[in-house]
């Protein structure tokens, strides 16, 4: 057997070592027992690592690092953004800036790819151990991924405004080939299928 298949056998042993490892600690930080363990090569214990495996798979997906800097105005954020229109409503009066410092922050786009309300899109997140991304963090991903929204709407959740009509609003990234514009959505808008939701990882 040649020296790189033997060595790729070790490293997947390895990985696999050390995945278990990882998940019997767990299990016992858990208050588990080898019972439990043993439990996951029964017929029963597909049904879990079933489970586990959804879970994996809907935290997996691009991870889009960000840097917010509290330290920029409202006004600031926006114009580092260079969008080629922006709803007027989104202002510091509306919408004011919490925070300080330069915070290193990783987003995902969660795309849920079927029609949902606002409080089915906030119960996803929290099952994929997320949170809605702010204003702030909305406008710093702008900044940094601005062709991101030429592809689809981005939505944040987390910041939201009530209009004079007792509507609450939230900023998004509407795009096209031809431009890109920072707009307002009703919180309690019914989400179709192609938008996507910037997310923080708790």
């Amino acid at each position: 057997m040649a020296k790189k298949e033997v060595s790729a056998i070790v490293r997947g042993a390895d990985l696999l070592t050390s995945i278990f490892s990882a998940l019997d600690a767990a299990v016992r930080e858990r208050g588990g027992t080898d019972e439990d363990i043993h439990r996951l090569a029964t017929p029963q214990g597909k049904k879990i690592i079933a489970r586990m495996a959804d879970i994996i798979v809907r935290q997996a997906g691009e991870v889009f690092p960000i840097t917010v800097d509290y330290a920029l105005s409202l006004e600031q954020m926006i114009t580092a953004g260079n969008y080629d229109w922006k709803n007027s409503d989104i202002n510091p009066d509306h919408f004011p800036i919490k925070g300080c410092g330069q915070v290193e922050v990783e987003t995902v786009l969660v795309h849920l790819n079927r029609i949902a309300s606002t409080d089915e899109v906030l119960e996803e997140l929290g099952r994929r151990g997320l949170r809605s991304a702010t204003l702030p963090e909305l406008l710093a991903f702008g900044a940094r991924y601005p062709d991101k929204q030429r592809e689809f709407s981005i939505i944040e959740l987390g910041s939201v405004w009530t209009d004079p009509d007792g509507d609450r609003c939230v900023a998004c990234f509407y795009g096209s080939v031809d431009e890109r514009r920072l707009r307002l959505r009703w919180f309690g808008s019914r989400w179709r299928g192609h938008y996507r939701f910037l997310a923080v990882r708790k």
